[in-house]
């Protein structure tokens, strides 16, 4: 329906009131349809020049490689089953206490432990994240 019409339907409707805050006309859509074409090429030409991904995707990567890299110690045994019988909120707050002592400065084991706290307390678009990038760790291995 094109935009006179819908003002005229509008007009007859005694219940329809129009705001004062109301668009006098119809916003242009600045993406048309001759649009849309050059910008799918410029995508599909440029996409071998870098392979983007998401800042998401990024930090699962990073969690992956650090979780892979991982010497099975007792102390990181014993700290996953501890953070299996935590309620979430607080896997959480100490997922963001040992990322704090990470930025700060730490070793590698409060890197891992790290790792460890923040893959205890994903939600579900990051543990998908997380799976998508042990599937991306394990194909390059092979």
């Amino acid at each position: 329906m094109n935009w006179k019409k819908a003002n005229a339907l509008i007009e007859q409707c005694e219940n329809v009131v129009r705001l004062p805050t109301a668009a006098p006309r119809q916003v242009k859509n600045n993406t048309s349809v001759a649009q849309r074409g050059p910008k799918r090429e410029l995508r599909e030409e440029t996409a071998h020049l870098f392979d983007y991904q998401f800042p998401s995707t990024r930090e699962a990567e990073k969690i992956v490689g650090t979780l892979q890299s991982l010497q099975r110690s007792p102390e990181l045994v014993l700290l996953e089953e501890i953070l299996n019988r935590l309620p979430v909120e607080q896997r959480k707050d100490i997922a963001e206490s040992l990322n704090l002592r990470k930025i700060a400065g730490g070793c590698q084991a409060i890197e891992q432990a790290a790792a460890i706290a923040h893959c205890k307390a994903l939600n579900v678009g990051q543990k998908n994240d997380i799976d998508r990038a042990f599937k991306r760790f394990d194909e390059n291995r092979t």
